[in-house]
């Protein structure tokens, strides 16, 4: 999510003719994140690993789909040499791990 978009859903009204305007501020793509990332969660938690129990691809593609936009930032802002939070997570978690050049 762009800056521009952040900020264009900060000075949303927050009031509509619908009592609430929430819902029409956010991101479809979010929400669909959102919603595949929890159907994930809920079906790992149930214990249905398909189709391996060792190696449960719900659970991956869970990860996948909800970490794609932070990695992909991250990314960028390393490509273009910016610092972001995202990019800032990423170095401390590499830190932490010894990963440290």
């Amino acid at each position: 999510m762009t800056a521009e978009r952040e900020l264009d859903a900060v000075d949303a009204p927050t009031t509509g003719r619908s009592g609430g305007s929430l819902w029409r501020r956010n991101d479809r793509a979010v929400l669909v994140r959102t919603r595949v990332v929890a159907v994930c969660a809920v079906v790992v938690a149930l214990g249905l690993t398909w189709p391996w129990p060792a190696v449960p691809v719900v659970a991956v593609v869970g990860l996948v789909v909800g970490c794609w936009p932070i990695a992909a930032e991250a990314f960028e802002d390393a490509r273009h040499r910016r610092m972001s939070m995202e990019l800032s997570v990423h170095a401390h978690r590499d830190r932490r791990r010894g990963c440290d050049r």
